[in-house]
């Protein structure tokens, strides 16, 4: 079978009769020309999409080139051009496939996908409703990559994929790809998945980790994106893009797994709104320093963990959940003020922090919750659970520290130049509360 784009086969292209056309093989027997047309996928092979008038009676092996390996003709009749026919009318459609050096007629299909991409869930999300929006991705582990590719199901369209590693064995129990895959930048992957998913979405990659060093670079990303999603594995990380989120005014999803995955979280900031980040890890310091890893050479081996530990199944099932309620959050907001069916969940998703358990893990605060049962009552395994998370009036990031600083010393910072704000924390010993050297070992 041959599968082509609706656009492909509407019309010749200007100054010609013929179109190169790449076509990813599938299983020797299904050539598809959509995501090869992208770039995205290696191995594909070379086909023409030859357009005949009335009066042509071409063969397969009069048409296209001596290299073609998939050949489709399109033909117009006399009629089909007739008064009251539409100019973009579907032509009748011949395939061919070139095996041994002999010529074989298959089926074709020709897919709307324009169309029909989102066509099953009309009446719930509208493909449009998230169409144009820029969701910027920083961190592509076992969390983020799931959430991007959930992200271009419900209809996002525009995507920013910052992450600087590769695709490792070790991650593949856990990330949604597979082991054909590694080796390839993580970037390159969620681009390639997200096209699959929807060929024409646009993705900027950006093979490279957020440092401080490279923090201005990422300035207009944020300010472009309609929503950020964060899941870098290490704290700085998280800080930076906490940061530029604040100063730009844009809400961030934090999300990401605790050690071994016996649970995880879901911090929504809003900027002046919520707790942000920092606030987060200075308020709830064990929640932050239980989040796992995900790293090249830490974890890879023990499944998830920074202690010794036998290796436990169902990692990747323990993670499902959070990818989930991650990206149903990220709709959520990305619909925010819009009229869909979805907007009663803004009564039900008003907390900022949201925490899930896996299991009564041992050596935790949650080791002696009661099993689940038939409770209803109580903090419970399997279930979500919202949380306030106020925000710290003395965070650095989004409160008012120096303020309050100040008049517990009894400075007048009007009468102190910018200079001698910045050094005021140093000069008054006061302990930096950013942390921006440690690492809570990845969420997610």
């Amino acid at each position: 079978m041959v599968v082509l784009p609706a656009e492909l086969t509407r019309e010749s292209p200007p100054g010609g009769r013929q179109r190169e056309i790449r076509f990813c093989c599938w299983d020797g027997d299904v050539y598809n020309a959509f995501l090869a047309q992208t770039g995205d996928v290696p191995g594909t092979v070379r086909g023409s999409l030859s357009w005949l008038g009335p009066s042509d009676a071409l063969g397969p092996e009069e048409a296209g080139t001596p290299t073609d390996a998939v050949r489709v003709l399109a033909m117009r009749t006399e009629e089909e051009k007739g008064p009251g026919c539409a100019e973009d009318s579907a032509p009748v459609l011949r395939a061919f496939i070139r095996d041994g050096g002999t010529w074989h007629e298959v089926a074709t299909q020709v897919v709307a996908a324009e169309s029909e991409l989102f066509s099953r869930s009309r009446g719930l999300l509208e493909s449009d409703a998230l169409s144009g929006k820029l969701v910027a991705h920083f961190g592509l582990g076992s969390v983020g990559a799931s959430v991007a590719v959930l992200l271009a199901q419900s209809g996002v369209t525009n995507h920013a994929a910052v992450d600087g590693d590769r695709l490792e064995a070790g991650n593949m129990a856990r990330h949604d790809a597979g082991l054909s895959h590694v080796g390839r930048l993580k970037t390159d992957y969620v681009a390639y998945r997200i096209r699959e998913k929807n060929p024409y979405a646009h993705v900027e990659k950006y093979a490279t980790a957020i440092t401080g060093e490279n923090l201005e670079d990422f300035r207009s990303v944020v300010r472009r994106s309609s929503l950020v999603v964060c899941s870098i594995d290490d704290r700085e990380g998280k800080l930076l893009v906490n940061r530029l989120c604040l100063e730009e005014g844009k809400v961030c999803i934090f999300a990401g797994a605790f050690r071994r995955a016996y649970g995880g979280q879901v911090l929504r900031v809003i900027p002046g709104v919520s707790s942000c980040y920092q606030c987060f890890i200075r308020r709830l310091p064990e929640e932050a320093d239980g989040l796992s890893s995900s790293r090249p050479g830490e974890g890879q081996h023990q499944q998830y963990t920074d202690r010794p530990t036998t290796i436990e199944p169902g990692l990747a099932v323990d993670i499902a959940p959070i990818n989930a309620f991650a990206a149903k959050l990220c709709v959520q907001e990305l619909l925010r003020g819009k009229e869909t069916t979805l907007r009663s969940l803004d009564e039900d998703l008003v907390a900022h922090w949201y925490l899930y358990l896996n299991r009564r893990e041992t050596d935790t605060q949650y080791e002696q919750l009661r099993p689940l049962g038939f409770g209803l009552d109580g903090l419970r395994i399997l279930r979500w659970y919202g949380v306030s998370a106020e925000r710290d009036p003395r965070c650095q990031a989004c409160g008012d520290y120096l303020s309050i600083l100040a008049g517990e010393h009894g400075i007048d910072l009007a009468e102190l130049q910018d200079t001698e704000k910045a050094d005021l924390p140093g000069l008054l010993d006061e302990p930096a509360n950013d942390l921006p050297g440690t690492s809570d070992r990845a969420m997610g």
